[in-house]
C-alpha cells in the first residue's frame, strides 16, 4: 500500500507543480495590477464563495468517500453518486432562494455596502460549479485513478490563467473579470463532467433509504465544516474591519502562497485517503502499522519544509509578487506552520471519520475556534 502512495503521489505531485506554477504565475501577474486594496476586496469575495461552497457541500464529501468503500452498505457506486447528486441540486435550489431573499444583509455583512446583483449571482454561479467539480472528480481519487483526476484539474488552472491574462491585459482591469476567467474555466469542467457522468444524472434512481441514511451520516459533519469556515472566515473579517481592505490585501497573498503549499499536503493526503478507508474497513492490525509509517513519512518531511520556507520566503516574495506585497513573506512564516498542523489533522481524525464519532472531532474543532 505505502508503493501504491508513492505512485499516487508521484502523479499527484506533478499536477499540484503544475497548478501551483500557473497559480504562482497568476499571484505574480495580478499583484503588479491590483493594489493591495483591491486584493482585500477579492479575498471578501472569496469569503462569500466559500461560504457557498461550504452550504453545497453539506458534509457529503466524507460521506461519499464512507459509503463508496463500505461494503457492508450493499449500495452500487452509480445509486450512490446518483443520490448525492439529487442531494446537492436540492440543496443548490434552497441556497439559492435564501442568498436572493437574503441579498442585502448578506452583501452589507462581508463589504459593508450592496455590492452588483450581477457580481453578486456571478458568485453564486462560480461557488455552484468549483463544488460541483470537487464532488465529480473526487470520484477519480476514490476510484484510485490519479491521472485523470489531475488531468482536469491541470486543464482548468491553465484555462484559468490564460483567460485572467487576456482579460487583464487587453480587455479591463475591473476585479470582475478576475472573476469572470473562474467562471468559464469551471464551466469548460463542468461541462466535460456531464459529458463522462451522464449516467449517473441524467437518469435517477433515488433510493429515500438511503438518501435518509446519507443525510444522517452527514449531519454531524455539516456544523463541523461550518466551524472551520467560521475560523477561516473570521481572520479576514477582524483583518478588514479593524486593519482595513489594504492589510487584507497582503494578508491575502500571504494566504495563497501557503494555500499553494497546502496543496503539497494535499497530494499527501489525496494518495493516504482512499487507501485508508480501504485498510480501516479490512484490518485493525494492518491499518495501525500503515497507520504509523505515514506519521514517520509526514513528520519527517513537514519538519524539513518549514525550515527551508522560512528560510526562503523573503526571497521568494521579492521575486514572484508586486513592490506593495514583498512584506507578505513575515505573515506567511507564521501561518505555514497552520498548514501542516491541518495536514496533521486528517491523518489522525480518520479513525473518528471510520467509526461515525464525528461529534468528537466536532467538540474538537468548536473549542479551536473559541
Amino acid at each position: 500500500y505505502l508503493e501504491t502512495i508513492k505512485s499516487t503521489s508521484l502523479i499527484y505531485g506533478l499536477g499540484a507543480l503544475i497548478v501551483n506554477i500557473c497559480g504562482l504565475f497568476i499571484i505574480t501577474f495580478i499583484t503588479n495590477y491590483y493594489s493591495p486594496t483591491e486584493m482585500g476586496m477579492i479575498e471578501l469575495i472569496f469569503l462569500v464563495i466559500n461560504l457557498i461552497i461550504a452550504i453545497l457541500t453539506f458534509g457529503l464529501d466524507q460521506t461519499q468517500s464512507y459509503y463508496f468503500f463500505n461494503k457492508d452498505k450493499n449500495t452500487s457506486e452509480k445509486i450512490l453518486i446518483n443520490n448525492i447528486t439529487f442531494i446537492k441540486f436540492l440543496c443548490t435550489l434552497i441556497t439559492l432562494l435564501f442568498f436572493l431573499i437574503f441579498y442585502k444583509n448578506i452583501s452589507n455583512f462581508f463589504f459593508g455596502y450592496n455590492i452588483n446583483l450581477k457580481l453578486y449571482l456571478l458568485i453564486f454561479i462560480i461557488a455552484f460549479l468549483m463544488n460541483f467539480a470537487s464532488h465529480y472528480l473526487a470520484i477519480y481519487r476514490l476510484r484510485l485513478n490519479a491521472f485523470r483526476y489531475i488531468f482536469y484539474n491541470i486543464f482548468e488552472a491553465l484555462i484559468r490563467l490564460v483567460l485572467i491574462f487576456i482579460f487583464i491585459s487587453f480587455l479591463h482591469r475591473n476585479i470582475d473579470f478576475y472573476f469572470y476567467a473562474f467562471l468559464i474555466s469551471y464551466l469548460f469542467i463542468f461541462l466535460f463532467i456531464l459529458i463522462e457522468f451522464k449516467n449517473y444524472f441524467f437518469t435517477f434512481n433515488l433510493n429515500i433509504e438511503l438518501i435518509k441514511n446519507l443525510i444522517k451520516y452527514s449531519l454531524p459533519i455539516i456544523p463541523l465544516a461550518f466551524l472551520w469556515l467560521i475560523i477561516s472566515m473570521t481572520d479576514r473579517l477582524f483583518i478588514n474591519h479593524f486593519l482595513g481592505l489594504y492589510q487584507l490585501g497582503l494578508y491575502a497573498i500571504a494566504i495563497k502562497f501557503a494555500l499553494g503549499i497546502n496543496l503539497i499536503i494535499d497530494i499527501f493526503q489525496k494518495s493516504f485517503w482512499p487507501i485508508s478507508m480501504k485498510l480501516i474497513n479490512q484490518s485493525r492490525d494492518v491499518y495501525n502499522s500503515f497507520f504509523n509509517e505515514i506519521l514517520k513519512y509526514y513528520f519527517t518531511i513537514a519538519v524539513i519544509s518549514i525550515y527551508f520556507l522560512n528560510i526562503i520566503s523573503e526571497y521568494f516574495f521579492f521575486i514572484f509578487t508586486g513592490p506593495n506585497f514583498n512584506d507578505g513573506y513575515k505573515i506567511f512564516n507564521i501561518i505555514i506552520l497552520q498548514v501542516f498542523l491541518f495536514g496533521l489533522f486528517h491523518i489522525t481524525s480518520m479513525g473518528m471519520w471510520r467509526k461515525d464519532k464525528n461529534f468528537y472531532i466536532l467538540v474538537s474543532i468548536f473549542v479551536t475556534l473559541i
